[in-house]
C-alpha cells in the first residue's frame, strides 16, 4: 500500500509524500522507527542516516544545502542522469567512504572517488560493507537492462529495505 510520510525538500519546504510499501505495517513497529532516518532527495534520491552514525546515499542526484563528506556508503543502481552525477558523488565521498557501482560505471566513478572505495557489483550478488548486508538485485525495463540497472536491498537492524531503482514489476521479486 502506499503511506503518507512528511518529507522536506531542498528549500525547506515541508510536504506530503506517498510512500509505497509492500508489507503493511502498524506505523508503531520498528519499520516505522526505521523510516525516521529517511529522507527523500530528488527522483529516487534517498540519505539514510543510519544509527546516528552512518550516512547511506542511494542515487543522490540532489541535495540540501550544507552536505557534503559525510557518506558512509553510496549506491548507484544505473548511470542515467536522473540517478547519478558524478559531481555530487564526488561532493559526498571522503577517505572511509565505500561506493558500489555497476561494470559500465566503474572507470568514471574510480576517476572522482579520490581515496574512497569503489566496488564493482552485478545482480544476484552480495557485499557487507561496515557490517551492513547489501544484496544486488535484478532491476530492469525497456529501458534499463542487466546487469548494468540494479535494484538493492539492505538489511538495517535485522530489517530489509528494498530500493528497486528503476524496473517494471519482474519474474525475480518474487524472490525479494
Amino acid at each position: 500500500g502506499f503511506y503518507k510520510v512528511t518529507v522536506t525538500d531542498n528549500n525547506a519546504s515541508v510536504k506530503q509524500a506517498n510512500i509505497s510499501v509492500y508489507e503493511a505495517f502498524d506505523l508503531a513497529t520498528p519499520e516505522s522507527e526505521l523510516l525516521k532516518d529517511f529522507t527523500r532527495l530528488r527522483q529516487a534520491g534517498i540519505r539514510i542516516n543510519y544509527q546516528g552514525d552512518q550516512v547511506i546515499y542511494i542515487d543522490p542526484i540532489n541535495l540540501y544545502n550544507g552536505i557534503s563528506g559525510d557518506a558512509e556508503i553510496i549506491l548507484i543502481t544505473h548511470a542515467h542522469e536522473d540517478h547519478y552525477s558524478s559531481t555530487i558523488v564526488s561532493q559526498l565521498v571522503n577517505e572511509s567512504t565505500t561506493i558500489l557501482v555497476t561494470n559500465d560505471l566503474y572507470n568514471s566513478v574510480v576517476s572522482i572517488a579520490g581515496s574512497a572505495t569503489v566496488l564493482k557489483i552485478a545482480p544476484d550478488s552480495v557485499k557487507t560493507v561496515n557490517g551492513i548486508s547489501i544484496e544486488v538485485v535484478p532491476a530492469y525495463n525497456s529501458n534499463h537492462a542487466l546487469p548494468n540497472s540494479v535494484g538493492y536491498i539492505l538489511t538495517l537492524d535485522g530489517l530489509r529495505v528494498y530500493h528497486s531503482g528503476d524496473t517494471k514489476r519482474i519474474p525475480e521479486m518474487t524472490g525479494f
